[in-house]
């Protein structure tokens, strides 16, 4: 989940570290959406919609970048020398 009130960058960054570091074959991604009477409504410095969508396209993408380095390491190439 990306942009849960008071989520900075470094948040980020710690899940965007995840998903180069663990081979995830897929990912469920959700961007957090304030619900009334909920506790978390009332948790300080809410992250806006500009950026949770900026960090949702970003977490996306790494995830793209991830399973096409990981198909890269299990392909086999020939290589033609001179």
């Amino acid at each position: 989940m990306v942009g849960f009130p008071s989520e900075i960058d470094q948040d980020l960054m710690e899940s965007v570290n995840l998903l180069n570091s663990v081979a995830f074959d897929r990912i469920d991604v959700y961007k957090y959406n304030e619900r009334p009477n909920l506790p978390s409504s009332r948790i300080p410095n809410p992250v806006t919609e500009q950026t949770k969508n900026k960090r949702y396209n970003r977490i996306k993408h790494q995830f793209t970048i991830c399973k096409m380095e990981k198909r890269l390491k299990n392909m086999q190439l020939v290589t033609l020398t001179d």
